[in-house]
């Protein structure tokens, strides 16, 4: 794991930050009265501001935020759950309408929760990059998945805004650290992201 300076992890931590604050309204759509994931950024942003390191503080905005995409994922099963069934009794009972618009609002219910799983998670990681520096390329990461999921037009729609949202976070992390998370992405992202990752590199040079 390569060593960054404490000036290196501020500056982490403020992109990690604003990766995460870019989709936190996709979180707070499905779920505006949840803020833990808004406070986890915030608690961030105060670390960055004072130095001032309380591990149980930060430990706790960061757990906060990650049992908020917990309870988003298991709305999302649910939902994908009740979707299926939905759909299986309106075969079975040739039902029709009542039944397809009962499986269609269940599936929006899985997606959603797919969606605010993802950003809430970038929330959790970001503020946590005060303890360990690379959380901030998880913050990144989850960032990518939350628009990815929220993008349900076509794979093309996805790609372009995939390609969009790296563009900005490549162009706001200073050009130091660039390296640093291009190794982690080597390391860590699933097989179908590296990919994409790939492609954007090409671009890049």
């Amino acid at each position: 794991m390569k060593r960054y300076t404490r000036e290196e992890q501020r500056l982490l931590a403020v992109w990690a930050a604003d990766c995460a604050e870019r989709v936190l309204p996709l979180f707070e759509k499905m779920r505006p009265k949840d803020k833990r994931p808004r406070e986890a950024i915030k608690a961030c942003r105060r670390w960055v501001r004072t130095g001032i390191f309380r591990m149980a503080d930060i430990r706790k905005a960061s757990l906060g935020a990650h049992s908020a995409a917990r309870e988003a994922a298991r709305e999302a099963k649910g939902g994908g759950v009740a979707c299926f069934a939905a759909r299986k009794a309106g075969r079975e009972a040739k039902a029709g309408r009542v039944v397809c618009f009962a499986a269609r609002a269940a599936g929006r219910k899985a997606k959603d929760g797919g969606v605010a799983c993802f950003a809430a998670r970038a929330a959790g990681h970001s503020v946590a990059t005060a303890h360990v520096p690379e959380h901030a390329f998880g913050s990144s990461y989850y960032a990518i998945k939350a628009l990815e999921a929220a993008d349900s037009t076509s794979e093309a729609s996805r790609r372009a805004r995939i390609a969009r949202e790296l563009s900005w976070q490549w162009r706001h992390l200073p050009k130091v650290l660039r390296k640093g998370w291009q190794e982690w992405q080597a390391r860590k992202l699933p097989k179908a992201m590296r990919k994409r990752w790939r492609e954007f590199l090409k671009k890049r040079k």
